[in-house]
């Protein structure tokens, strides 16, 4: 005598499980391409003391804080970011003097960057000259 399959629950969600994931893993679309910018940051000599933060906004998003390393001069410090590769403009506050979480001076300035992926390269010189800069 033959015995009549039984579908199971369990057996459903398996099955609905592995056609979904078959599904996503047509559909889901690549993550985007990156870029990096890095360089050194200096808060210049009129500017309220060490490197203690940095924000990094573009045109495409992708805005954050970059990472950053003091070097032995508290006044100089590398920094990094991943942008989006499409990103053709950056714009940064750098903060110097006070803490991360409190900046005694806040600097502004941006730049452009080329598109299509890769690194780019930008020493940030920070100061105050009528306007809290860096260039």
């Amino acid at each position: 005598m033959r015995r009549a399959s039984t579908w199971k629950p369990a057996t459903a969600a398996a099955a609905m499980l592995l056609a979904t994931a078959g599904t996503v893993a047509a559909t889901a679309s690549p993550a985007a391409a990156a870029t990096t910018i890095s360089g050194r940051i200096t808060c210049g000599a009129n500017s309220q003391g060490r490197v203690v933060g940095m924000w990094v906004s573009t045109n495409a998003g992708g805005n954050g804080w970059a990472s950053w390393t003091a070097t032995s001069d508290p006044m100089i410090a590398n920094y990094s970011k991943a942008i989006p590769s499409g990103a053709t403009s950056v714009s940064v506050a750098v903060g110097c003097g006070g803490s991360p979480a409190s900046w005694a001076r806040t600097y502004y300035g941006s730049t452009r960057v080329p598109s299509g992926g890769g690194a780019a390269y930008k020493d940030w010189i920070c100061y105050t000259y009528g306007t809290d800069v860096c260039i």
